[in-house]
């Protein structure tokens, strides 16, 4: 699943932290795997694994924030399932701003050809 959120008001960044927290929480022991970019003021998660956990993933993530304060937006720009994981583990970073614009609006990217290009951006960016 590829998720895009356009993160509002002052305290982006703290939602932004919050986000990478909280997915890096449920990516312990392994089920799930993923990658989270930032740009300062949107985000891309991907998170992979089984599709009923993923699910409830999406649902603690974004369930409490969607149209609340932190997070507006969001998207699900990919979801379908995967015969193998692209990810071995979880990272997040920062890209440039038209890096992610790039994958959300212009590329007319969709499905697994979205999640690849996704991936291939995570090797441009200052990740941990």
């Amino acid at each position: 699943m590829l998720i895009a959120s356009r993160l509002t008001g002052s305290d982006g960044l703290a939602a932004h932290r919050r986000l990478r927290q909280q997915a890096r929480a449920l990516s312990r022991g392994g089920r799930l795997t993923g990658a989270l970019l930032f740009d300062g003021e949107q985000a891309l998660l991907m998170i992979e694994g089984d599709a009923a956990e993923v699910g409830q993933a999406f649902g603690l993530l974004y369930g409490s924030e969607v149209g609340g304060s932190g997070s507006s937006a969001c998207q699900v720009l990919a979801e379908q399932p995967i015969d193998q994981r692209r990810l071995q583990r979880w990272c997040a970073g920062y890209a440039e701003p038209d890096q992610l614009d790039a994958l959300r609006t212009g590329s007319g990217l969709t499905g697994a050809a979205l999640l690849t290009a996704f991936v291939e951006l995570l090797r441009h960016c200052e990740c941990d």
